[in-house]
Formats: structure tokens, sequence, C-alpha cells
């Protein structure tokens, strides 16, 4: 119980948080001075995106489907463990527009390739939630592992102290 409370509570946030970014840009104009005319105002680095967006609702989706033994002994049951789901891939792929944004985007390169590839994968996560559909939600919960993996060999590996992306099944650590 206080799991799924704490689940709802941190993709809300989440998702609040990307959402709020989000509204900021609607129906304004680019504030006189800023730089590249761009009318928001980014507060968190690359990697408070990651800490406080990306690793807990990516670690959400991963951890919601278990086989032990090629076994199914875990999967979403109710509409509210399903509903969490969709608002976890929501908040991944809200991260990942996020990371295209200046000052976080690293070039307009493969950094941009990589972020556009977390939102896709991130969204057909919410479609197989939205489908309660759990081979579905598994296969796009390893495509979204394969880009976090893929763009932190490129980007994050030449850095020694850079923690590993998560692992899908392990428990989330703080």
């Amino acid at each position: 119980m206080w799991r799924s409370r704490s689940t709802k509570r941190l993709a809300a946030a989440s998702l609040l948080f990307a959402s709020a970014l989000a509204l900021q840009q609607c129906g304004s104009t680019p504030a006189a001075g800023s730089e590249g005319g761009q009318p928001f105002k980014p507060v968190a680095t690359v990697d408070q995106v990651m800490d406080a967006i990306v690793i807990p609702n990516a670690q959400a989706i991963w951890d919601s489907i278990v086989y032990t033994n090629g076994e199914l002994v875990a999967s979403p049951k109710t509409d509210d463990d399903w509903y969490n789901l969709q608002m976890n891939g929501y908040a991944v792929a809200e991260a990942g527009n996020l990371l295209m944004m200046a000052p976080r985007a690293r070039d307009d390169g493969d950094w941009m390739t990589f972020a556009a590839a977390l939102v896709d994968q991130s969204r057909a996560a919410v479609r197989a939630a939205e489908a309660k559909d759990v081979q579905a939600l598994l296969v796009a919960g390893g495509d979204v592992y394969t880009v976090c993996t893929d763009c932190h060999r490129q980007y994050v590996a030449s850095d020694p102290d850079a923690p590993d992306p998560p692992i899908p099944g392990a428990p989330a650590t703080n």
C-alpha cells in the first residue's frame, strides 16, 4: 500500500514538473534577452532530471513485470497499477523532451536522437499500459532500457564517477 501511494506521488510530482515546464511555453513569447529566444528557464541539470524523473519512473516500469525461471510472478493487476504505469511512462517521455532543451542538450546529433528515442519508447510504454498489455509493456520497458544504456555508453562512459543505469528488476537505489 505504501509503495503504491509513494509511486503515485512520485509519478504525479514528476509529471507535474514536466507539465509545468511545458505549460510555461504555451502562449508565451521569448523574454527579451533570453538565450536563444527560449521562453523557459531550466532549473535542473541532466543529472537532476535523471535522478528526479527518469530513474524512478523507468524503474517503476521495469519493476512492474517480474519473471522467475520463465514464470510470470508479478505484473500490474488493478486499474490503479496500470494508471500509475501510464503516468510513469509519461514522466519518462517528458523527461526526454527536457533533455532536448538547452542547456541540457549536449549536441544536436546523437544526444537528440537518444532523447527522441526515449520519448518514443516511453510513449510505447504508455500505450502498453493503456492497453493493459503485459507483453507489450515488457518489450517497451526493454526498449527504454536499451535507449538508456546506449546513451550512457556514449555520453556517460567517459565519466568514471557516473553511475550505471539501473538494471530492470533490481531494487531502486537512493
